[in-house]
């Protein structure tokens, strides 16, 4: 019963990466966008964004949810050794949302300061999303610190959650111009989009192989761990060899086969990570006795595993439906109001 709640609970950390990914990417790109392409691209990403602005979150909310009421102390600990990487990054999702929220409005279209606002947060919420995962895979943190940067600062000041927090704005970047090139039959956008992907691709290989070998030479803690995993390394491999049919289907601009390639490529990575890691949650490495916290031994007393999957399951049978109408709803209204003027 517990492996089948923290299946749901990796399915909640997947479809948000991917939904994120496409939301927090669109920000990403517009950063690296000419002037001139600024308009066009920032219409299509209201287009394609609006649809799954307003319940995106919900994922990563019921995922919190699911390790706060089953798993508290590994809760405790982590939103604890972790509170101001997670703090930077809800203050980014804060402003990104005042900034879009702005943005939407007529008279706030063409201003330069809110659009700023809006391109940079994401950048930022995207990189302390990333090095948040980095610092909890690699674990240089102590269950009695005797400091304040020991207990709060130096967990994430590394090399290893930077070139996380890096490669998470790569893979954003990336699905982002996937999802978008597949919006639009616009041939210049489609251009644009398309050396946006291939650029965010190598970008995040070189940053993904620069941490392959961080952690070979290093060998410090459970960043080791994923090169001593068979099913970690498939499941990169296979992430990098579906690169081959994602650039040639750029071509026909296939939109189901397009975001399938990218969607499966960020369930393989995430995959392959938590493989690597499990049933291991995080880990204080730097103890003179390293402490482990599994999803086995931080359950909560008297906990009913029948009773939580019976809740989480009804949640998922509302949410679902509900989610889909929602995408369907905002999907008709904008496509009704690009009809005939598709950002040209």
């Amino acid at each position: 019963m517990l492996e089948i709640v923290i299946g749901i609970l990796l399915l909640c950390l997947v479809t948000y990466t991917i939904f994120a990914g496409a939301d927090l990417g669109t920000g990403i790109l517009e950063i690296f966008t000419s002037k001139r392409d600024d308009n066009k691209q920032y219409c299509l990403s209201t287009h394609a964004l609006k649809p799954v602005w307003e319940i995106n979150h919900i994922w990563i909310g019921l995922a919190v949810i699911i390790i706060f009421i089953v798993f508290p102390k590994a809760f405790y600990k982590i939103f604890t050794t972790f509170a101001l990487p997670v703090l930077f990054m809800f203050l980014g999702l804060f402003v990104r949302g005042f900034a879009f929220s702005l943005k939407s409005l007529p008279k706030y279209v063409n201003n330069g300061t809110i659009n700023k606002l809006f391109d940079h947060s994401s950048l930022w919420s995207t990189f302390w999303m990333g090095n948040f995962i980095g610092a909890l895979i690699q674990g240089n943190a102590m269950d009695t610190p005797e400091s304040f940067y020991q207990g709060f600062i130096a967990p994430w000041l590394g090399f290893f959650p930077i070139l996380t927090g890096l490669f998470l704005i790569a893979l954003y970047a990336f699905l982002a111009a996937i999802f978008l090139h597949t919006e639009t039959e616009n041939e210049l956008l489609q251009s644009i989009l398309k050396r946006s992907s291939i650029n965010a691709n190598i970008f995040a290989i070189v940053v993904g192989g620069v941490i392959f070998i961080h952690a070979f030479f290093l060998n410090d803690g459970i960043t080791f761990y994923f090169l001593q995993s068979r099913l970690c390394l498939l499941a990169f491999s296979l992430a990098t060899v579906l690169l081959i049919p994602g650039y040639i289907f750029l071509k026909h601009n296939n939109k189901f086969i397009m975001q399938t390639l990218a969607s499966t490529q960020i369930l393989l990575i995430l995959l392959g990570l938590f493989g690597a890691q499990f049933p291991i949650i995080f880990q204080t490495n730097l103890d003179r006795q390293p402490k482990t916290y599994t999803f086995y031994n931080t359950i909560a007393d008297n906990t009913s595993m029948t009773a939580l999957l019976a809740i989480v399951v009804m949640v998922l049978l509302v949410t679902l439906p509900t989610y889909y109408y929602l995408y369907r709803v905002y999907k008709k209204k904008l496509d009704n109001l690009f009809q005939g003027n598709e950002c040209d």
